[in-house]
């Protein structure tokens, strides 16, 4: 086989190599995931706020609870001594005194947790339509995370593939040759050595001016002239 053709092959793999993690870098999938991440960041965000807002309600609402639940307590405790009571008309007195005392207080602590309630219902709406948003959004978010794990899976065994075929494509090669194109892939990171099309480099696409095609056609088989503008390899026709 000709040094142009070992250089060719190399090159077409390395070009099939650039391709494939091109693909898995880019994944459609991953698009999407990185959209719908982004909505139910803002969600969350969105939540956040809401629930700081909240807060102050809720701790009004949970003391409004505890005073409640002291006078009911509290209420008990009055009725019971007042159905056990067997004392005088002074110490029963006194005890429906407080016992209406303590209702009066219960009545008021009712009467202000549903005023709290009222407050609350803007935001429990509020977050219940976060939850209706968000809860698609996560099935959609596992589902594109399994699509990307299973796309890259797929790339990395075809990149796999391809790299292990390469190390004989570079022995292949003169020294010389392989250390030039190792050289260049550095640098432009998906094939060093590209064909003329239509005049133009097929790697970074320049219009080759006459004197460099002239160069490149007059180059022995063994030759390779680089371009002007990316230094890519030109390949000779096989």
């Amino acid at each position: 086989m000709s040094v142009a053709q070992d250089l060719r092959n190399l090159a077409e793999l390395d070009s099939a190599i650039a391709s494939a993690q091109h693909q898995r870098d880019h994944l459609p999938a991953a698009s999407e995931l990185a959209a719908v991440e982004t909505h139910l960041r803002k969600i969350a965000a969105d939540f956040k706020e809401l629930s700081a807002a909240k807060a102050p309600v809720v701790a009004q609402r949970d003391e409004l609870e505890a005073t409640r639940s002291t006078l009911s307590a509290r209420l008990v405790d009055l009725r019971t001594k007042l159905d056990a009571s067997t004392g005088g008309a002074r110490d029963l007195a006194a005890l429906s005194g407080e016992i209406d005392a303590v209702s009066a207080k219960l009545d008021d602590a009712d009467t202000q947790e549903l005023e709290i309630l009222e407050l609350l219902e803007p935001f429990e709406a509020q977050e219940h339509a976060l939850r209706v948003t968000g809860q698609p959004l996560m099935t959609q978010r596992l589902e594109l995370m399994a699509a990307v794990e299973a796309g890259q899976a797929e790339l990395d065994d075809i990149l796999a593939r391809h790299r292990l075929g390469r190390p004989a494509l570079i022995a292949a090669l003169p020294e010389d040759l392989a250390a030039t194109y190792g050289r260049i892939l550095a640098r432009v990171h998906d094939t060093a050595a590209v064909d003329v099309v239509d005049g133009r480099c097929g790697g970074c696409r320049i219009a080759l001016v006459p004197l460099d095609l002239e160069r490149w056609h007059d180059s022995g088989p063994e030759a390779f002239v680089g371009c002007p503008e990316c230094s890519r390899l030109f390949l000779h026709p096989c």
